[in-house]
């Protein structure tokens, strides 16, 4: 079947267009003024959040382990935490009192002398292969663990175990 071109019986009329909307404008409500995102409170750090690492802690691990990288043999420049100061506020915030925390904060056993390229490639998100292995950790990390556990009933051996892979 053969269509055939459609025709107008009528003109176009012409209209102004600033009227039309002008009187569209009229008509529509005026816009709600936007709100003020306000930005999510956090709760209210306790005292033993905002317990810190001593200062004493990094010239401790450099008096008690030296001043030799753990991983590469070269001079240390910083000192890492084995276990994490947060993941030691987490499990012992409810175990323990400030002063003990800050105790275990400061306990050098729970340091690692390293350079600055390990300990970059360790904390980097995408560099697996690279981290600090069980190899590079010293005794007396394990045993600051396990007194851990057997004192506070913390699960720190396990966290290691989990954390520090053993081989490359």
């Amino acid at each position: 079947m053969k269509r055939s071109a459609i025709e107008r019986k009528t003109e176009l009329k012409r209209t102004d267009s600033l009227k039309r909307n002008a009187a569209l404008n009229r008509a529509a409500a005026p816009p709600e003024p936007e709100k003020p995102i306000k930005p999510r409170k956090r709760a209210p750090r306790t005292r033993k959040q905002q317990v810190k690492v001593p200062a004493y802690w990094t010239s401790g691990v450099f008096a008690t382990h030296g001043r030799k990288c753990f991983v590469t043999g070269k001079p240390a420049t910083e000192a890492h935490h084995i276990i994490k100061a947060q993941v030691l506020r987490r499990e012992l915030n409810a175990r323990t009192t400030v002063k003990q925390l800050e105790q275990i904060l400061g306990d050098p056993r729970n340091g690692l002398p390293v350079s600055d390229q390990p300990h970059d490639d360790h904390h980097a998100v995408t560099i697996g292969d690279r981290r600090i292995t069980r190899d590079h950790l010293h005794d007396d990390v394990f045993e600051f663990a396990a007194d851990l556990d057997r004192d506070h009933g913390t699960r720190l051996v396990a966290w290691l175990d989990r954390f520090y892979p053993a081989t490359r």
